[in-house]
Order: C-alpha cells, then structure tokens, then sequence
C-alpha cells in the first residue's frame, strides 16, 4: 500500500503535488478504511479515486506512480541514454530544474508471515536534466529508507560524485565492485537487483506485483506490444469462471464464457447468451464487456495478493453500478482480505455518493497549465455524509469543467 507520494516538474506537474493518503486520526471508523499492514497506528483507504476535468492531470499523477516503481524494477535495462520516463514541465524554468520524487510505500510480508514482518519504506529519487532537455540525463540522488521502531534507517544513498552507501547488513562491501558499476542514468536499486543482491532483487520482485493498465514506454524491456488477454485466462484457469460471473450480474444475457482453441491451436473467448444459437466472439461484445474482461485478471491478481493496482480510466464505457461494484470488491473486507489497494482516476461523478471524502482526490490545472491536486478531506466545512455529487457538481469542491 502507499502512505504518500509526492512529485514534482513532470509533465504537466510544475511545483510539487503531494498525495497522502494516510487518514487522520481523528477520522471515525469506518469499514472502507484498512490497517497498514506495517503501522498497526496508521489507516488507509483501500480506493483512492482522482476525479477532475479532462487534462487536469489525472493520468499524468497515475502515470509518476508507476513510471517510479518501472525505474526501480526496469531501468537498468534502459537502452537510451535519457531517462524518458521523467520528460520536465514544459516551461523554460522547469528545462533547467530537476524532477524530484518521494514515495512512501509498504512492501508486503513474505508467505507465512504475519502483518509484522512488513516493512515501510521511503524511497527518494532526484533527476537531473542537461540544459534545455526535455527528458533526465541522470540520477543526481536517489535514497531508500526503513523505519524500525519509526524511526528511519538509511538503507541505501547514493549522491552524484559520491561513494554509494548501502547498510551492511544487505551484505555489500563499501567498495564492492558492483556499487561502481551502477549507470548514471539507472536506479541503483533496479541495478544491484539485476547484479543478484537478495535485498534488491526481493524488492524488485514484490514492487513487480503491482497492477496497472498504464502502457510502458517505449525503451522498457516490455514494451513489444500489447499482451494477449486470452493468454492470462489460459493460465489462471478459474478466471474464467470468475469473470463470467461478474458479468453475469450485469449482462442478463450473457449465461457463461468458454475458452475455446481453433484448428489452427489459436485460443479464444467465446460467450454464450441466452437465446442465440451460437457463441458471441469478444470482439462482437459491448466496449464495457469487453473493458471489464480486458481488465479483470489485473484486479483479480491484485486481490489474491493483496498489491496495489494502478488504473486509469477506471469507469471508461462502464455503467454507474458496475463502477461501484468493482470499486467494492476492493473496499469490501470480504472480497478484500488482505488489503489490496486501488488508486485510479474516475469521470462519473455519480459513484461520488458511495465514497467517502477520505477516498477521494481532486484534480486541476491553474492558468499556466500546471497540475495541482488536494484531498477532499482538507475541503474546510465538508461534512460526512455530505451529497458529494451535488457539491462537486456545484463547483464549491473546485476541480469542476469549465465551459464557454
């Protein structure tokens, strides 16, 4: 889960626009709201909701997230000199400033432990650009903390011109021959874990669990095309019968879903309705049936782990009540058992009313094109039980399309 994050010149991020997600503690109880998994004392919703107009920056915020954690998992990999991933605001002060991250986040405990043996970590990244460069050049500081006993406890640093340090008991030398081998323009993390440091590489791994559909860019190891849907129901069998059942309560015609190989052994979906002769292929299906199917192996990978999952546009081509509906199966402790988080960005204001203002972020861009972003929670005089909609629709919420 993610306590807070924090970013910016990135994209249409000029100053730095914070997230914290964590909930006060003056906040009643509410069954939405989860336990961190590694401060018993902190609470977290298990939906974070980005609502504003279009452009107003959602998908660039969503964007940041991942692209942090694709730099830690990915970057030493990177064929490119520049670090694409992190292009500045586009403003002439901001070609000459650095992109500068923080992110507080939990990394889950390993099979057979309990909530105790998760860690909370900060990881801190700040990239430098060369003179009117659009994309970062390289890594100028880049720092991970622990916090035992809440207090932090520096596990790796690394200064541009400087020894990187990392604590011993990872188990590197100070001068261990792979710390002088880490590119300027990689993690130091995503290099140490590719060079078999255990530390790193379980790092890199639980961070890979994350879910999201946000596409990779191009110089990503990944990144050579969309991936075949029908592959992932082939290997997780029940997702099949999972997914047809989802649909089954909001497509009255749909009566069940086949995997299906043809001659030439290409496999594919097929789905029965109820008073048709023959299968319906998916790509004959509605946009919000075949959205859901498209999408529905990365909520459900996020739910069997207990991870987080990264979605932009969550509600496209999506009914008011099957928005709600899988929003729940995350907010819900009965399908979310081990607390699997879920930030995305949403259009319908209509799901507004089922959320509370803990769960909910707003969006916009000032005059100059720069994003900014506050919790509905900070709004002063915003009560609970409040008709969200009606006041976000109103405009006194701010974040509001503005036409003519």
């Amino acid at each position: 889960m993610i306590h807070r994050f924090s970013i910016s010149n990135f994209q249409s991020i000029r100053d730095a626009v914070e997230l914290d997600f964590r909930i006060p503690g003056t906040t009643p109880e509410v069954p939405c709201f989860r336990t961190s998994h590694s401060r018993p004392d902190v609470r977290l919703p298990s939906v974070i909701a980005l609502v504003g107009p279009n452009g107003s920056g959602k998908s660039t915020l969503l964007r940041a997230i991942v692209e942090t954690f694709r730099f830690i998992i990915y970057s030493y990999g990177y064929q490119s000199s520049h670090i694409r991933t992190f292009p500045s605001f586009l403003g002439p002060e901001a070609l000459v400033s650095p992109t500068k991250i923080e992110i507080d986040f939990e990394t889950l405990p390993q099979k057979g432990h309990d909530d105790s043996a998760s860690t909370l970590l900060r990881y801190t990244l700040e990239l430098e650009r060369d003179e009117t460069n659009l994309y970062a050049t390289r890594v100028s500081r880049e720092a991970l903390y622990s916090f035992p006993k809440r207090r932090p406890r520096r596990l790796l640093e690394r200064e541009k011109g400087q020894h990187i340090y990392v604590e011993k008991e990872i188990g590197l030398r100070p001068r261990d021959d792979r710390l002088s081998s880490i590119p300027e323009n990689a993690s130091a993390i995503s290099s140490l874990a590719r060079m078999g440091v255990p530390f790193f590489v379980n790092l890199q791994e639980d961070i890979s669990e994350a879910q999201t559909n946000i596409a990779r860019i191009e110089n990503s190891p990944r990144s050579s095309g969309a991936e075949n849907i029908v592959d992932h129901y082939r290997e997780q069998k029940d997702l099949t019968d999972k997914v047809s059942d989802k649909l089954q309560r909001f497509d009255l015609g749909i009566k069940d879903i086949k995997l299906q190989s043809a001659q030439n052994g290409k496999w594919f979906l097929t789905f029965d309705h109820h008073g048709l002769n023959a299968p319906v292929m998916l790509q004959e299906e509605s946009t919000g049936t075949r959205r859901l199917v498209h999408m529905y192996p990365s909520f459900n990978d996020a739910l069997d782990s207990g991870h987080l999952a990264v979605m932009d546009s969550l509600d496209a081509d999506f009914h008011t009540e099957l928005s709600m509906e899988v929003l729940n199966w995350f907010r819900k402790n009965e399908t979310n058992p081990k607390k699997a988080q879920l930030i995305c960005a949403l259009h319908n204001v209509s799901v507004l009313n089922e959320l509370e203002k803990e769960e909910i972020f707003i969006v916009e861009k000032d005059r100059s094109g720069a994003t900014h972003a506050y919790g509905m929670r900070d709004i002063s005089g915003l009560r609970r039980g409040t008709n969200l909609q009606k006041q976000y629709r109103s405009g006194a919420l701010g974040g509001l399309p503005a036409f003519g």
